[in-house]
């Protein structure tokens, strides 16, 4: 794959489920503003997001991506048994994961025009956590359907996928924010989009899941302003820090809609504010 040159813009695009749904509303109030970055890198849900745009890097592939979203059935993806049942099996039966990556390695066959990194429009780089030592792993060849499976592979929720000889889950964990690429990659420029930074909604921690899911957005959040005040010396850096639907469990995509709604309308907003910013350092 070919990295963009120094002084490039890259896109950030990190984890949370479900929550995947307000980050691509966001995208596509700043696609439609004219955005356009030279590197894209995505963690967990942010790589599923990120491969699509890879391809299709315009206000219109991120409409497809929506209507990706849009189309999703829980059910396919998941299974129809209740989580109840299917956790219970998970603990009996000693499977890896409470559900399999069937259902979303299917969508991403179907939805990518190729398998290949090197295809991409946009250079594309995914980030996985190597489950026997904790390292983030970067990954930016081979066969994008495994890299982005074994991204998405949320511990409990999603089996681990082998890449490369190693035991890969989800990079939210090792790497939850991973400006170091786009640094490493010589971005003078960085955009981060991140679903999920202020839930103000009321929670009740009543089960595995929430409690779970909760305890991974307390981990991002103390990573992510460190990674942040430590990349700021280094490029000009946005943060787009959208609020979440903690009221809503991460596989349930009943509200899609409202959440790619809220994104848009919280990322059209900051736009009002901010204006176009990334092109005060010559990037388009």
């Amino acid at each position: 794959m070919n990295m963009p040159a120094s002084g490039s813009s890259a896109l950030v695009l990190t984890g949370g489920g479900n929550r995947g749904a307000i980050q691509a509303g966001a995208l596509l109030a700043l696609f439609e503003q004219g955005y356009r970055p030279d590197l894209i890198i995505g963690a967990s849900v942010g790589a599923i997001n990120g491969v699509m745009l890879s391809f299709y890097p315009t206000a219109g592939g991120v409409q497809r991506v929506l209507e990706i979203w849009r189309g999703l059935d829980g059910a396919h993806l998941f299974g129809t048994v209740s989580p109840v049942w299917r956790g219970l099996a998970t603990f009996l039966l000693r499977r890896t994961a409470t559900y399999s990556n069937h259902g979303l390695r299917d969508l991403l066959i179907r939805h990518l025009p190729s398998h290949r990194f090197s295809d991409t429009v946009v250079p594309f780089v995914t980030v996985a956590t190597n489950l026997e030592t904790g390292r983030a792993v970067h990954i930016a060849d081979g066969d994008l359907v495994e890299a982005v499976l074994a991204s998405a592979a949320v511990p409990v929720h999603l089996p681990p996928v082998k890449v490369g000889g190693e035991l890969l889950v989800d990079g939210a964990i090792a790497d939850p924010v991973p400006v170091d690429v786009a640094l490493a990659a010589g971005a003078a420029y960085i955009v981060v989009v991140e679903p999920g930074h202020a839930c103000d909604c009321p929670k009740v921690y009543d089960n595995a899941a929430s409690i779970f899911s909760q305890s991974m957005a307390i981990m991002a959040r103390g990573r992510l302003a460190a990674d942040l005040d430590a990349a700021a010396g280094h490029a000009d850096i946005v943060h787009l820090g959208l609020t979440c639907h903690a009221d809503i469990p991460m596989t349930d995509l009943s509200r899609t809609p409202e959440m790619i709604d809220s994104g848009y309308r919280e990322a059209s907003r900051w736009l009002e504010s901010h204006g176009r910013v990334w092109t005060r350092s010559g990037v388009s």
